[in-house]
């Protein structure tokens, strides 16, 4: 048997010798980590077989031999473990896929190579992550929080090794801590003796990580250095980024420049629509409802105009009415939408309504819904996040509802919280390009 295995198919093989009767059967056992004993095979004549593991476990097997004439011989044991063999594939200097097995899983990187995203063959995001400007993980999911497995890599902040059980970056020369943002070595050598930032043999590549990178562990690396404007935005997957337009951002300085692209994700609306929504529901102090709503998305940002459905379930908080049914419609504003398609799938709904009974029930419902997806592992509802613009988008409706009731009240003030899923988005591009905040530094 191998002592360390790269396929999860392990080859065992024993035998055993009796100068007596001679050797009739054998019962084989094996220990999965640190386990217990189970049987694999019971009273077989076969003295081979393969074993069906997974990665990243250690297999302990023992066998013993079983004479013609019911004498047993003791336990013989051996042990393997089942490692994961990743090959890396290269263009340009990058790594751009990675091949687990029979699994083939492609990088995405950003403007400084460190990984963001891992994508299937079938181009179905499986992991990512979002970094701190000295390289702390600031957001992870899917394959790049798992210890092994397809579309997992150790090759992260800047395409460097992260040493997860140390919790450092392996640059080849040193090794780099994110959260110090700092060497935990000195630097052997002064690459620029005349530049007083290289005096700092602990600091991390002049204390400038938005624009440069440190390859070796011992130069600080510029991507296109004869240029005198320096791209301070990475370009997501898909996503087409103008530069010659009037929402282009020209900074002196790279903290006031992302302070500026940040905020304008954060209060400026990306796209605007309107809905209509039919409701009906059962309440008793502590009630549940369902609804179908239509609505139209323009997205000013992609240039895209959406037509979508979406169906919904939920609960609700409000004055006992039995049951009631309404319809109501009004105006969208979204957040963070770099484009349309993120509303496509689940999304969590918070809602408020106010109704006064003057012939039939009348009133005004305001609410916000953000963008979710369910975590495999764990099952939970997990918030999604846009790639260019770095938060989970939303979207605020306000509107204006009629209705009935069985048991009609003066005023009745509703609050509600309940899932919706938008299974499919119609969607005209009107324009053919993305309007983006672009922010460009001078460089020195």
């Amino acid at each position: 048997m191998p002592a360390r295995s790269g396929s999860p198919t392990i080859p065992v093989a024993w035998s055993g010798t009796d100068q007596g009767s001679g050797v009739a059967t054998y019962d084989v056992q094996v220990k999965v980590d640190d386990g217990d004993w189970t049987a694999w095979l019971t009273a077989t004549t076969a003295t081979e077989a393969v074993y069906s593991g997974e990665l990243g476990h250690q297999y302990t097997f023992r066998a013993r031999a079983t004479d013609h004439v019911s004498n047993t011989g003791s336990w013989a044991e051996a042990t393997t473990v089942i490692v994961q063999v990743t090959k890396y594939y290269t263009f340009a200097g990058q790594r751009v896929a990675m091949r687990s097995g029979d699994q083939v899983s492609y990088l995405h990187g950003d403007h400084l190579g460190s990984t963001s995203l891992v994508t299937d063959d079938q181009s179905g995001a499986v992991g990512r992550q979002w970094y701190f400007p000295y390289g702390e993980t600031r957001h992870a999911s899917g394959s790049l929080t798992a210890d092994y497995g397809p579309g997992t890599t150790d090759y992260r902040f800047t395409g460097q090794r992260n040493e997860g059980t140390i919790g450092l970056y392996d640059y080849r020369a040193r090794f780099y801590d994110p959260v110090l943002g700092r060497f935990v070595q000195a630097d052997t050598v002064v690459p620029e003796p005349g530049n007083p930032r290289d005096l700092n043999r602990y600091a991390y590549v002049r204390n400038s990580p938005l624009r440069y990178t440190d390859p070796s562990g011992h130069w600080t690396f510029e991507e296109s250095p004869g240029d005198p404007y320096i791209w301070e935005r990475d370009k997501p997957v898909n996503t087409l980024i103008r530069t010659a337009g009037p929402m282009v951002f020209w900074e002196e300085t790279q903290d006031v420049g992302e302070l500026v692209d940040q905020v304008m994700w954060h209060t400026v609306p990306s796209s605007y629509g309107e809905y209509v929504k039919g409701c009906v529901g059962v309440d008793t102090a502590i009630g549940a409802y369902g609804k179908l709503q239509g609505a139209w998305v323009i997205n000013w940002r992609s240039g895209e105009l959406t037509f979508m459905w979406s169906k919904g379930i939920g609960g609700t908080l409000s004055i006992p009415n039995i049951a009631y049914a309404e319809a109501s419609a009004g105006r969208l504003v979204g957040f963070g939408y770099s484009n349309n398609e993120m509303l496509k799938g689940l999304s969590q709904n918070y809602g408020v309504a106010a109704q006064a009974e003057i012939i039939a029930d009348v009133g005004l419902e305001a609410g916000l819904s953000r963008e979710v997806t369910v975590e495999p592992a764990t099952g939970r509802l997990v918030p999604v996040y846009d790639d260019v613009s770095d938060m989970n988008p939303f979207m605020v409706n306000l509107g204006v509802s009629g209705g009935f009731s069985l048991r009609p009240t003066v005023v009745d003030v509703t609050l509600s919280r309940g899932l919706a899923e938008t299974p499919h988005v119609f969607t005209i591009q009107m324009y053919p390009w993305n309007w983006a905040f672009v922010r460009r530094t001078r460089g020195e």
